[in-house]
């Protein structure tokens, strides 16, 4: 089996575990990719990252320079920003749709 690319997992510990070492950082290229495939695919307004990694201060300014890098990005360019809520981001997320449907659900009888 080939370890050529690793996991996604020890992708994610190699960001987790070495904070402050730019060079160690090498799920930011991954999630540049991932980035700028979603903004390809779908062409949102702004991109928002959410989960405790967003704490990290020098995660944006890496995400940035990764997807300059990429040579396509300049025709889909879009705002890359943090969440402000960091991990609970998509737990507010799924609280309000929730709230939104039941809400929808109440209305209709």
């Amino acid at each position: 089996m080939c370890r050529a690319v690793p996991s996604c997992r020890q992708r994610c510990s190699i960001v987790s575990t070495n904070r402050g070492y730019a060079k160690s950082w090498i799920a930011i290229d991954y999630i540049a990719i991932a980035i700028a495939n979603v903004t390809v695919t779908v062409d949102p307004e702004v991109v928002l990252l959410d989960g405790g990694i967003c704490r990290e201060q020098q995660l944006l300014p890496l995400v940035n320079a990764a997807l300059d890098r990429i040579p396509y990005w300049d025709s889909f360019r879009t705002v890359v920003k943090r969440c402000r809520h960091t991990n609970n981001a998509d737990l507010i997320g799924a609280y309000y749709a929730f709230e939104t449907e039941v809400e929808a659900l109440l209305t209709c009888r």
